[in-house]
């Protein structure tokens, strides 16, 4: 990997090959930890647009699951989840309990990077391995289906050197409260992207999904969860290390903005800690306040954290960390992979696209 100005790009790869006998010629890199990145430009220049995508990943996994349960073909279907069953013959002991997790895990590390659409229903089956049943194994069937008829899908990220003076860090956290059968805990994500200033270009960098440790008996106290990072994600650990960085890439302040489809989770976090939630535990309670200072910090105290932050409610429907907590339905399913910005190879560098499915 060669890092340098344009200007002297030759003349150094020139020099290295005096010393270096290098079997292939120089070229872009593309492909980084099994994801191929594709990048086109806008004819004045100004405007980039990459994709992720991990089509040749996905086809060795498929292809390994397919050889170890002798599938011929999988049927197509238009999401990867299905619903549980509770029959007494589902919950016989399954035939891929002894290799699911490696399945998964698979499957799990090309989500993290690349593939989004798949990450909540791979942790949710993931989180079943020790008491891997039939109606697991229909489950995976039905997910290697999904990825197997769906592995071109690229995500997309568009932004323009115009977009540097307006460009923000957004932050979609959500939770699902009882959204998995198996368990009374919600579930938490985020979505995190920078967004011009006009929102019509963005840069995915980071989504997740997580399993919260506690109970919530209501939607304000799991959705206020997945927002402070009480979960050890999104806020604490993601959101503002990146801000940081991108204000000293940028040479100014960025805005933060949060985006929350729960009113009274935007309630709680402006009205920060109080020893009336003494009872919480302590992580939570420091969470809570540290949310607080970053959306709602103190402007009379200069020695206090200053955030250019803005925390503001969002249309569920267009909240970009909703599905990272929960399994859609087919028409909602295939609304979210438009809105995140997952395509078919055919509309790269394009403004609008085909449906994804």
């Amino acid at each position: 990997v060669l890092v340098a100005n344009p200007s002297v790009e030759a003349a150094v790869w020139k020099q290295l090959e005096t010393l270096i006998d290098f079997k292939d010629p120089p070229e872009p890199i593309s492909r980084h930890l099994g994801v191929y990145h594709h990048l086109t430009y806008s004819k004045d220049g100004k405007t980039t647009a990459m994709t992720r995508e991990g089509t040749k990943y996905l086809q060795a996994v498929v292809k390994k699951y397919c050889d170890e349960t002798g599938a011929k073909s999988l049927p197509w279907v238009a999401t990867p989840s299905l619903d549980d069953q509770f029959t007494e013959e589902s919950q016989q002991p399954g035939k891929q309990a002894a290799t699911a997790a490696s399945h998964l895990m698979s499957i799990l590390y090309i989500s993290r990077l690349c593939r989004a659409d798949v990450i909540v229903t791979t942790s949710f089956l993931a989180r079943r391995v020790s008491k891997w049943t039939v109606n697991e194994d229909r489950r995976l069937k039905r997910l290697m289906s999904y990825i197997h008829h769906h592995t071109d899908l690229v995500l997309m990220h568009r932004l323009s050197t115009d977009d540097r003076p307006l460009a923000e860090l957004v932050y979609s956290p959500d939770a699902e409260l009882g959204g998995d059968a198996m368990t009374t805990k919600a579930t938490g994500g985020f979505w995190l992207e920078v967004r011009s200033g006009d929102g019509q270009h963005s840069w995915p960098v980071h989504w997740a999904t997580k399993k919260a440790s506690h109970t919530s008996t209501a939607t304000a106290d799991s959705e206020t969860w997945s927002l402070v990072g009480a979960n050890e994600l999104g806020l604490k650990k993601e959101v503002i290390p990146l801000l940081h960085q991108m204000e000293v890439s940028l040479k100014r302040m960025v805005t933060l903005r949060g985006l929350e489809d729960n009113t009274q989770c935007i309630s709680a976090i402006k009205r920060g800690y109080s020893p009336a939630l003494r009872h919480l535990q302590r992580h939570s309670r420091l969470s809570l306040g540290f949310s607080h200072e970053v959306f709602y910090p103190d402007r009379t105290d200069p020695h206090a954290p200053q955030y250019l932050a803005t925390l503001q409610y969002c249309e569920t429907a267009q909240q970009k960390g909703d599905w990272m907590t929960k399994e859609n339905v087919p028409n909602k399913f295939v609304a979210c992979l438009k809105l995140e910005g997952y395509e078919r190879p055919g509309s790269f560098g394009s403004r609008t696209s085909p449906s994804p499915v």
